[in-house]
């Protein structure tokens, strides 16, 4: 049964935000456009500094005494934990509003940048490290975060509705329960990093010696 309520919530909560969740994949999709078109940017030597980092980083994986997955996590953990901080604390704020919208675009230019690379500079092998390296953590971190990004944007747009629209009546304003949400929906996100540290590397250093 509460399992039962648990899944209505989510699905009453999606319907009555369906218009942000909509916005925020278009930027995200957006995002992931812009970052691919950006390869085709790049001059011939950042590419090739950009592909000699890569191809050292494939061969530090087959050396099990180089990897230091601990310094990894922490640079994994800090950069997500940033991340959720600045959408929380932008959903807070009238004037936050563009720094979760822009939240979502980087990451979507994040993913497509790194895709298209990898693909652009070597074929099918980069297409099969695309989905080793990018796609284990992004499959969950990804809708975590346009959910936090939601839910940020939608408390944002309840303020500015309260302070500025609809005065004369009295809108809830829960901050507790926000923080509390977009904590929760954190720790989720924080949780990727592990997929990213100790579960992605496996599978390309599997395909490490295929790359190279």
């Amino acid at each position: 049964m509460k399992r039962r309520k648990i899944q209505e919530a989510i699905i009453e909560y999606i319907r009555d935000h369906i218009g942000i969740f909509v916005l925020l994949g278009v930027l995200f999709v957006i995002g992931v456009v812009t970052g691919a078109i950006a390869v085709n940017s790049l001059g011939y030597t950042l590419k090739g500094e950009l592909l000699g980092y890569l191809k050292e980083f494939l061969t530090v994986l087959t050396q099990p005494d180089k990897v230091q997955p601990t310094v990894a996590l922490r640079n994994a953990l800090w950069n997500n934990g940033r991340l959720i901080l600045v959408i929380c604390l932008s959903g807070l704020i009238v004037v936050g509003i563009p720094f979760i919208l822009a939240s979502v675009v980087f990451k979507g230019f994040i993913i497509g940048f790194t895709v298209a690379f990898l693909v652009q500079e070597m074929g099918i092998k980069g297409v099969i490290l695309a989905f080793a390296a990018v796609l284990p953590q992004n499959l969950f971190a990804v809708p975590i975060l346009l959910i936090i990004s939601s839910a940020a944007l939608s408390f944002a747009l309840l303020i500015i509705r309260k302070r500025f629209f609809d005065k004369t009546r009295r809108i809830r304003v829960n901050i507790g329960y926000y923080l509390i949400v977009e904590t929760l929906l954190g720790i989720l996100l924080m949780a990727t990093s592990l997929i990213e540290v100790y579960i992605s590397p496996v599978f390309m250093k599997v395909l490490a010696q295929f790359i190279s």
